[in-house]
């Protein structure tokens, strides 16, 4: 009962920004000499991009290019293992959803609006660094304005553990 009182008020909010993004293949140069399959196949293969970066948002190396993005636009200062830690990705239908939790409320809003500005201008270059930026096009379609608190699912936490110890 003691711990349960003890965590409540020792409690501090996290704050999660969220950001989602589309990917969707580009349409091929109509001069290409070779034959070209129909646009079920540009759709299929935006679907597998989607289920790819899921993956590669959650890497080193994109947490490092969202750092230096951070550090360029901004002046703040954020490792990327900070960044690492605080991103989760997932695919939700063909949408790219990213997540960024962080204790300061700015903090999440800073590093996901910098993961979709990253993943809008150099996303397909991560899979082929030849393949023209072209090829492929990110568009955010859920920009990061504002981080939600957890504050509110903590206590009601709290207040089911306390239930559960009074019991």
């Amino acid at each position: 009962l003691l711990g349960v009182i003890y965590q409540f008020v020792q409690a501090e909010p996290a704050y999660t920004a969220s950001a989602r993004l589309s990917v969707i293949r580009t349409e091929d140069p109509p001069d290409l000499p070779e034959f070209r399959y129909d646009g079920y196949y540009r759709y299929l293969a935006s679907e597998f991009a989607v289920d790819d970066f899921v993956e590669l948002v959650r890497g080193n190396v994109f947490a490092a290019d969202v750092s230096a993005r951070i550090k360029q636009e901004s002046g703040n200062d954020i490792s990327a293992t900070e960044i690492q830690q605080a991103i989760h990705s997932e695919r939700k239908h063909r949408i790219l959803n990213i997540d960024v939790t962080s204790a300061d409320q700015g903090r999440a809003v800073l590093i996901a609006a910098a993961a979709a500005n990253t993943l809008e201008v150099k996303g397909i270059q991560y899979f082929m660094p030849n393949l023209p930026a072209s090829a492929a096009a990110i568009q955010t379609v859920q920009t990061p304005e504002s981080a939600a608190s957890n504050l509110t699912k903590q206590r009601l936490v709290y207040v089911l553990q306390l239930l559960v110890a009074v019991f």
